[in-house]
């Protein structure tokens, strides 16, 4: 009744090997397991995770080891590691309400990947970028395990070191990390990216937003997710100002709290 003395599920094993044999990073274990099923290098596996995983993979097969241990990293304290990452509820929220018909999606904040995997058409191009390498290696990995060919993460600071200068998506989802006031600000005066206005230094999310509307098809739409605050201080005025006299928001809608990952308060998305 209490849950105690059972034996551990095959996937909880797993997880708590990869734990204690990456104490450093859980996310390098996962990118190093996922890469493990493509190439058969054992990097910095240990034989236990590797014999677990493989019966795991045998008993259904190695897409759906690495997406179950994907999901169990989302709901997991691992996560407060990594700058980018979004909550299950949260991915089902912005795939509810984007739609699956986007035949390009782009995330520039993408971290393991899962957002987007999960928006766009099944057959969309994808593309992200990540300041963590173990996150853009993981994501790699789980789109080549799921099949997704026409996918391509790279790494870097989205802001200050844009990997995608010249491309455009139809769909661009941005989840992005919690407000810095060192986003680069000072070295990005001059961005062509703050075609509305230069950001304050303390509203990283309106940069955030200019960088996903850059990347915005003509006729497409992006969708970010923002603090309740960015709709109200004044420090931000002048950008919301033009989103609006442009018509270019076309959205602002409430989600309930508990789907941000680093705070409970509720967020919009616009």
């Amino acid at each position: 009744q209490q849950n105690k003395g059972t034996t551990e599920s095959p996937e909880v094993q797993l997880w708590n090997t990869l734990r204690g044999d990456y104490p450093g990073s859980t996310l390098a274990g996962l990118a190093d397991l996922a890469e493990y099923f493509l190439d058969d290098s054992l990097r910095g596996l240990s034989d236990e995770a590797v014999a677990v995983a493989r019966a795991m993979a045998e008993e259904t097969s190695p897409e759906q080891v690495i997406e179950a241990l994907a999901e169990r990293f989302l709901n997991s304290n691992e996560r407060s590691g990594t700058a980018s990452t979004s909550t299950p509820r949260m991915i089902r929220a912005l795939t509810a309400l984007t739609g699956n018909d986007a035949p390009s999606v782009f995330d520039p904040a993408c971290g393991t990947g899962t957002l987007l995997f999960s928006v766009g058409s099944p057959g969309a191009t994808r593309a992200g970028q990540d300041t963590d390498p173990d996150a853009t290696r993981f994501a790699t990995a789980r789109a080549r395990l799921q099949g997704l060919t026409d996918t391509e993460v790279r790494t870097g600071d989205s802001l200050r070191s844009d990997q995608w200068p010249d491309h455009r998506a139809a769909l661009v989802v941005c989840d992005p990390p919690p407000a810095n006031p060192d986003w680069g600000r000072e070295e990005l005066l001059m961005d062509p990216r703050w075609e509305l206005a230069l950001p304050p230094k303390a509203e990283s999310e309106l940069a955030w937003l200019q960088h996903s509307y850059a990347h915005t098809t003509p006729g497409g739409r992006a969708a970010v997710v923002m603090s309740t605050s960015a709709a109200y201080r004044r420090t931000g005025r002048r950008i919301r100002a033009e989103l609006v006299r442009r018509g270019l928001l076309t959205d602002v809608i409430a989600l309930p709290a508990g789907l941000a990952a680093s705070h409970s308060q509720p967020v919009p998305l616009w």
